[in-house]
């Protein structure tokens, strides 16, 4: 395992082939009927001033010999007869063909020197006019020629960054893996590795310690593997293996537990220990495919699966995989279609001051109707929406939309904030403070508008997060905390966000009016807000008892399906129009005030809403069911 300080400390890259050396190896290989290599080597010896070191082979098959055991930099190739030099060019370029290679012949023929190098000499010269400084020249260019192409030849098949094969060697590597596993009748295993978490690291640290992050991942799978396995990157922080010359596709799985614990060892990023996962996803040669876009496809689509069991693990492909792979496809595309169709909506449910029982605020909850599917809520998409690079797209739309709502409240003369939602991505992905700016410019009051973030966000501390909350912020926007007690949170990250309200998780409300523990965690949360001059919500509340006791433990405000369902933009306004003319009592002489709807009548006692046939001559006006429960539009409280 790497320790801090050596962390990135990776090694340069290689020298380019051909770059300076002591001196370079040149082999002079003479065929034909003269074998004598007369005073030739001294010469380029001496005009090189020894940066050439001139080794002389009579005869190809021991020059063959000679290059097999002693790899040389270059090759001058000399024979008295062109015939037998070309000969003698096509059998070493057979052997060795990047080796470069000058024929040196004795008769002067400028048809026949063409004809060398199209055979794949890198120059053909005349020995009456080759001196020494000549040669030299010669060699040194077709050296240069030769580490020039390469270079270019390793640059398309490698990736820049890490030095790992890239997508085109990778599919060649595969091609080569099927036809040889063919011809032995054996198997290999195509094993996709996406890094998990990958992209808050990129976002919150900045792309260069990203690339750092990629080089190191890519040095510790390279490390992970056999000599003739092949690892490659084809982007991002996708990774492919490709296992050769295996009895059974269950070895891969051995590879995959090595790679993810490869990938789950402490990173030290910008100072701080950080932790990555992997999930891998493996297809076998030949049951999972014939070629290598299949294999890669279902491999790719067995990571998904790894994901979606909750990443850091690995899957094999199954041919059922393939259902969930067309599935996500869909909603992807659907998702993309759902912008331009319009087939968003928001619906908002109300917040409750206790004390009053009156709205406070609203909390603004995103719906998709998606044709054939009726309404989804945004745990069935919001997801896939993030991964397919739309949470900022959707961020801005929803804000936009309620902003508009809360225009809407304010010239009906309801003074309701408005609470967006936004996760951890909206809020990196969606220039969110630009968004908001520019809809504070177009009027609307700041007062109009709030964010609610996770506590997991309040806690991050995460550079480029805490910057896009400081912005909001300063722009005057009120931040509420949801899911307030159901992590680890930090009291100083409250204290500096100051957020304007915190909201209990609706799992402690849910406990109570049994959970003797839950009361005493209520209660101190309830103490904290008002040391701090926070706002506290209970969130969840869904019955009598709960409300009671939240109640009584000092809530601020209290919202959940006792008070009212989540209703749809075209009904919202309706029924604040209700909420604050309902009157209480059965005379209609009580002072009027909002009442709590959900509320069942009660026999003899105050009746919440005179009548089953709801409350005449008041717009948008709920109706009383033959249960006692109110009944706005299509939902029930």
């Amino acid at each position: 395992m790497s320790t801090p300080d050596q962390l990135f400390d990776l090694p340069r890259l290689r020298p380019r082939v051909g770059a300076a050396r002591d001196s370079l190896r040149l082999l002079h290989v003479i065929v034909g009927r003269d074998l004598h290599p007369g005073p030739l080597a001294d010469e380029i010896h001496a005009a090189s001033r020894g940066a050439i070191r001139v080794e002389c082979v009579a005869g190809l098959g021991r020059a063959l010999d000679h290059l097999r055991a002693h790899p040389a930099a270059l090759v001058l190739l000399q024979a008295d007869d062109l015939d037998v030099g070309r000969v003698a060019l096509a059998e070493l370029k057979l052997a060795q063909p990047a080796l470069p290679v000058v024929l040196l012949t004795e008769a002067e023929d400028d048809e026949a020197a063409v004809a060398a190098v199209r055979a794949g000499a890198e120059d053909c010269l005349w020995r009456g006019a080759a001196s020494g400084a000549r040669i030299v020249r010669v060699m040194l260019c077709a050296l240069e020629r030769t580490s020039h192409a390469a270079t270019l030849r390793t640059q398309a098949v490698t990736d820049p960054l890490t030095g790992l094969p890239n997508r085109h060697a990778l599919q060649k590597a595969i091609d080569h893996a099927i036809a040889m596993a063919r011809r032995k009748g054996r198997a290999l295993a195509v094993l996709f590795v996406d890094l998990d978490g990958f992209k808050d690291v990129n976002d919150a640290c900045g792309h260069e310690t990203g690339d750092r992050v990629l080089q190191e991942i890519a040095r510790r799978f390279a490390g992970r593997t056999r000599d003739m396995d092949t690892v490659a990157r084809i982007g991002g922080d996708e990774f492919v293996v490709v296992m050769e010359d295996l009895d059974d596709g269950r070895f891969a799985a051995t590879l995959a537990a090595k790679l993810l614990g490869a990938a789950a060892e402490p990173l030290v990023v910008q100072g701080r220990a950080t932790a990555l996962t992997a999930s891998v996803g493996i297809s076998v040669f030949p049951g999972d495919g014939d070629d290598a876009a299949a294999l890669i496809r279902h491999a790719d689509t067995a990571m998904y699966a790894a994901k979606a069991a909750g990443k850091n693990q690995y899957r094999y492909y199954r041919a059922r995989m393939n259902e969930h792979s067309r599935a996500r496809t869909a909603l992807d595309a659907a998702l993309e279609r759902a912008f331009e169709q319009e087939e968003f909506d928001l619906h908002y449910q109300p917040v409750w001051q206790a004390s009053t029982k009156r709205i406070s605020s609203c909390e603004a909850l995103l719906r998709w109707r998606r044709p054939g599917h009726g309404v989804l809520l945004p745990a069935a998409f919001l997801d896939t929406a993030d991964e397919a690079g739309l949470a900022g797209r959707l961020a801005q739309w929803v804000l936009t939309r309620a902003a508009a709502t809360a225009r809407r409240m304010r010239e009906a003369g309801f003074d309701v904030p408005v609470s967006v939602n936004l996760s951890r991505r909206q809020l990196l992905d969606g220039d969110i403070a630009a968004c908001v700016q520019r809809l504070f410019a177009d009027g609307l009051d700041d007062a109009a508008l709030q964010i609610e973030i996770a506590e997991s966000v309040l806690v991050s501390d995460e550079p480029r997060l805490q910057q896009v909350l400081a912005e909001l912020a300063a722009l005057g926007l009120g931040l509420v905390v949801d899911d307030f007690g159901s992590g680890v949170s930090s009291l100083r990250a409250l204290r500096r966000v100051r957020p304007a309200s915190i909201k209990i998780d609706g799992a402690l409300a849910r406990e109570l009016p049994e959970g003797q523990d839950t009361a005493a965690l209520v209660s101190a949360v309830v103490a904290l807000g008002r040391t701090l001059g926070v706002h506290v919500v209970a969130e969840g509340v869904e019955t009598e008892a709960q409300s009671r006791q939240l109640l009584a433990l000092g809530c601020d405000d209290l919202q959940g399906f006792y008070y009212g369902h989540a209703l749809p933009d075209g009904e919202w306004i309706g029924y604040l129009r209700w909420a604050c003319t309902a009157v209480v009592g059965t005379d209609g002489r009580t002072p009027a005030v909002p009442v709590l709807p959900g509320a069942r009548r009660r026999r003899g006692g105050v009746t919440r809403f005179p009548g089953s046939a709801g409350l005449p001559g008041i717009p948008g006006a709920p109706r009383v069911s033959k249960a006692g429960h109110v009944v706005f539009g299509r939902f029930r409280s």
